[in-house]
């Protein structure tokens, strides 16, 4: 990942927080945009898409409604500037916090992972990285919806979330009830011991 080419947005709604991290890859030249655009696609449809809290709608379904959302979005910024929607490519992964409902979603697609840590202190992975594969998987190429991490959990049984970023997991963001920080990986031994 390229130097300055993350992107976090961080969205306060009505009844829900917005958390989001993405990078432009490191061979894509307009992969900060795709970020952005990206972080605002998933927030858009996580805002309207009704009931994606509720245990009645499939994760599956979320994945490729979530998916076509970023592609529809990544290709009509490619169609005004003139570029091919794979310039866009990125990684991303974050929350969604229902706070009223106790719900949250979270979310990632690449490198990165998303930790919980209990009240007891325990950590443990909600969504973890794609580095078992050899290739990182690519948004805009077929198959990109089986690498699309998605999962549900009741937002009261974590103490806080952390988003990890890329393979070296050196900067985190770390969500609690009240507050959102950034910066270096507090949990970085911690995680090297698992």
């Amino acid at each position: 990942m390229g130097k300055g080419s993350k992107v976090i947005k961080i969205k306060h709604e009505e009844d829900s927080i917005f958390v989001g991290a993405a990078w432009g890859r490191k061979r894509t030249r307009w992969g900060r945009k795709g970020a952005r655009l990206t972080l605002e696609a998933i927030s858009d449809y996580l805002k309207k898409g009704a009931g994606v809290h509720s245990e009645d709608v499939y994760l599956d379904e979320i994945k490729c409604d979530l998916l076509r959302s970023i592609r529809k979005r990544l290709y009509q910024q490619a169609l005004k500037d003139g570029k091919e929607i794979k310039e866009y490519e990125c990684s991303f992964e974050g929350v969604v916090i229902w706070p009223e409902k106790n719900k949250f979603i979270c979310f990632n697609f690449g490198d990165g992972a998303v930790l919980g840590k209990t009240d007891q202190g325990h950590i443990g992975s909600l969504l973890l990285s794609e580095k078992r594969i050899r290739k990182v998987p690519q948004l805009t190429m077929d198959g990109a919806v089986s690498a699309v991490g998605l999962k549900r959990g009741v937002w009261s049984d974590y103490h806080e979330l952390y988003i990890l970023e890329g393979r070296q997991e050196r900067w985190a963001m770390s969500v609690s009830e009240n507050k959102i920080e950034e910066g270096e990986n507090p949990l970085l031994l911690s995680i090297k011991a698992c």
